[in-house]
């Protein structure tokens, strides 16, 4: 082999092993990237979704924007698109406001200011300067907060069942019901997570009461809700095409339920 050969191939060796190693800097590079933008935003998931009479929260579920794999998710803490539901605070209002309690057994309790706190599930009052919440829930026939009406009460929700408070939009023979839980909790590092800095994402969902007094999630078509209230109201179809009515607004849900309530008398 010839001197100008065995230059060459040795030339080529090294620029080979060059190429390699600069190969496995960048694939460390980018592996680094990666495990930066994994850890930079945390979203907590709920996963109580059981019958609880304490209403307390269960162990979250932590998802990193890694784990969630969407493109339209990012991970930074300061923007992302991902629809994880409606951002609201720890309180449905943080005002305290006048409340009212109606016990089971007919007691009238006028004197607290109250707030409901979504993200625990608990309605919450001032007692001599303290914070405390209503433990004996099931006590509670119906209360007031504001303007706004809430009963505690069993049901289904994602396919478990849960016992919960529901806002009452209407009241009657056919009543309808708003319930809000919080279903993911957005923090920038979990050693500095603080529910008064953190944000919070909730679902809304309607419910109806039929006269026989069954709670249940307000169908998804307008098919669906006429085979559900007919048996009663026999002129539900015409109403709802005569007014439009538009299961995703909660302003034609009211008129709806009301109209039953009137043809049902």
């Amino acid at each position: 082999m010839t001197f100008s050969l065995k230059i060459t191939i040795l030339c080529a060796q090294r620029l080979n092993i060059t190429a390699m190693k600069i190969y496995r800097i960048i694939i460390v590079f980018i592996s680094l990237i990666l495990l930066n933008l994994s850890t930079s935003g945390q979203i907590i998931r709920n996963k109580n979704t059981g019958a609880d009479n304490s209403n307390s929260q269960s162990s979250p579920e932590i998802l990193s924007g890694q784990s969630l794999n969407d493109d339209s998710f990012t991970a930074s803490g300061a923007e992302y698109k991902y629809d994880y539901g409606k951002e609201t605070g720890l309180y449905l209002d943080e005002k305290w406001l006048p409340g009212e309690i109606v016990l089971s057994d007919g007691t009238i309790i006028k004197d607290r200011l109250l707030r409901y706190n979504i993200y625990s599930r608990q309605i919450e009052f001032v007692d001599k300067n303290d914070t405390m919440a209503i433990a004996n829930t099931f006590d509670v026939k119906q209360l007031k907060i504001g303007e706004r009406s809430f009963i505690f009460t069993s049901f289904v929700y994602d396919g478990k069942p849960v016992e919960d408070w529901l806002e009452v939009l209407v009241d009657g023979d056919y009543s309808l019901f708003l319930y809000r839980r919080i279903v993911y909790r957005y923090v920038e590092s979990l050693s500095e997570s603080n529910p008064e800095t953190d944000r919070f994402f909730m679902v809304e969902k309607y419910y109806i009461q039929d006269s026989n007094g069954e709670i249940k999630a307000l169908p998804n078509t307008k098919k669906q809700i006429v085979k559900c209230l007919a048996e009663k109201n026999p002129d539900i179809e015409s109403f709802m095409k005569e007014n439009k009515i538009r299961l995703t607004k909660e302003g034609d849900l009211v008129k709806l339920m009301e109209f039953c309530n009137k043809k049902d008398k």
